[in-house]
């Protein structure tokens, strides 16, 4: 094995590790590990839920702590991410539950507004024909006062002519 190439590889270095080598062996254990790609290791080591405890003896054996932390590192920002991951689709579940809440609060409430713009527009369509008939009140007013002035000036009228007709006719 020239480098780890799979899931399976990283096992299989882990445990002949794990299991005692000679130095010349470790040696070259060590290039495998360093000649394999670190984006590849760090999805292996993901990927391998049961062993990565193996995994991890098998690189603080052979390599600097600074791996095995890393490797660490990945895994905790990993299950970082998949909790972030769960804790999102959680408030999304929760944030469609709660849209959903006010469409149907809405909704229910559309039948009262409903109503209340419906009166709304019957008091306004009302106060404008009161608003109209007191207008044609006060001009009515003003015409039957007009007439009263002029009935009153024709009786006046009236009674002068009637004066003056007894005067002419006693003539």
């Amino acid at each position: 094995m020239k480098r780890i190439e799979s899931k399976d590889d990283f096992i299989k270095w882990a445990k002949e590790i794990n299991a005692g080598i000679t130095e010349k062996r470790k040696c070259d254990m060590q290039d495998i590990y360093a000649y394999s790609g670190r984006n590849d290791l760090d999805r292996f080591f993901i990927e391998s839920e049961g062993e990565r405890k193996l995994i991890i003896c098998g690189v603080n054996n052979i390599m600097a702590f600074e791996e095995v932390e890393h490797l660490l590192n990945i895994l905790a920002r990993h299950k970082c991410n998949k909790q972030m991951e769960a804790e999102y689709k959680e408030l999304d579940r929760r944030d469609a539950a709660l849209a959903a809440r006010e469409r149907a609060q809405q909704d229910s409430r559309k039948p009262y507004h409903k109503k209340l713009r419906e009166l709304q527009d019957t008091i306004n369509r009302l106060s404008l024909a009161n608003h109209n008939l007191t207008e044609n009140c006060s001009r009515v007013k003003q015409e039957r006062d007009t007439l009263k002035l002029e009935v009153l000036q024709n009786e006046i009228d009236a009674e002068k002519f009637r004066t003056i007709r007894t005067a002419l006719t006693s003539l």
